[in-house]
């Protein structure tokens, strides 16, 4: 065993390391409240999107994968952008009903624990890591619909 002095020394340091740490992590930028120049492209041809009527509501989508969901509780209706249809559209089954089901779950409660608002943009924009994916979606408090922009699986994110 080391010293008493030793070991006092060796207590300090770790307690400067400690709150070095500390510091490090009160200023540092979580990467989910920032938006990427990809989806502020994706942000904007949402608007459009929804102009020219190119959104997918989740109902529809349901009823093409002959799923028989109750939606009389809903706030909020859940439409998909081209993005994210894509994304199902590409994805398997098992991908298909999980996305879907933490989908469903934003229409009672639009802002999960979880759920980031993205600082830079005006709108009403959101992330969420849920499960293995990670939504990007705004919000119109004044209508009650939320539309997702981009679903993606982690491992795709974080390459």
């Amino acid at each position: 065993m080391g010293t008493p002095e030793l070991e006092r020394k060796v207590i300090e340091e770790l307690n400067l390391i400690k709150k070095q740490l500390g510091e490090i992590r009160e200023h540092m930028v979580d990467v989910d409240t920032i938006l990427t120049w990809e989806e502020s492209d994706l942000l904007k041809a949402s608007f459009q999107n929804e102009a020219e009527d190119k959104l997918k509501s989740l109902k529809k989508l349901e009823e093409e994968m002959g799923l028989n969901k109750n939606h009389e509780s809903d706030i909020f209706e859940i439409f998909l952008d081209e993005d994210s249809q894509s994304f199902l559209e590409e994805s398997n089954l098992y991908t298909d009903y999980r996305t879907m089901e933490i989908t469903n779950k934003l229409t009672t409660d639009p802002l999960p624990l979880g759920a980031k608002r993205i600082i830079e943009s005006k709108e009403k924009l959101f992330r969420l890591r849920a499960g293995h994916y990670r939504f990007l979606y705004r919000i119109n408090f004044e209508k009650n619909k939320i539309i997702v922009l981009k679903i993606e699986h982690l491992k795709r994110t974080y390459c």
